[in-house]
């Protein structure tokens, strides 16, 4: 009788130990199931940073694009505008504007030709040394 409480004993004892067995299988796999949760989030969270930050660089680059074509879009009115006003002129003011043109071009020329001879003079010293 004592070998059949002691059988009934260790029953009980093996099935409570089976029993906390299944709850700590569970709980692994639940914490499994939340680890594999939280890897995903992560990885959703990188890919929605990603994502923010194209789209933040293309907004950039439109914002660049439309300051550009606003620009081009005032100074083309600007050429419009002294297209205008030349066409108005009469023929004597038409030359005298011609003239100031050409004048400045040379201007311009002299210039550059004096930059490039002062940019020869700073390497050959900087190469002098």
């Amino acid at each position: 009788e004592q070998q059949s409480h002691t059988e009934a004993g260790l029953r009980l004892v093996l099935g409570e130990l089976a029993e906390e067995e299944r709850t700590a299988d569970q709980l692994e796999a639940e914490a499994s199931e939340e680890a594999e949760a939280s890897r995903r989030a992560r990885e959703g969270l990188a890919t929605l940073r990603s994502e923010g930050a194209e789209l933040s660089a293309a907004a950039s680059r439109e914002a660049d694009a439309v300051a550009a074509l606003r620009a081009e879009l005032v100074e083309g009115e600007a050429w419009r505008g002294a297209a205008v006003a030349v066409a108005a002129m009469d023929g004597e003011a038409r030359v005298r504007l011609e003239r100031s043109l050409e004048e400045l071009l040379r201007e311009e020329e002299v210039l550059h030709r004096e930059e490039a001879e002062l940019t020869e003079i700073a390497a050959a010293a900087s190469g002098g040394g």
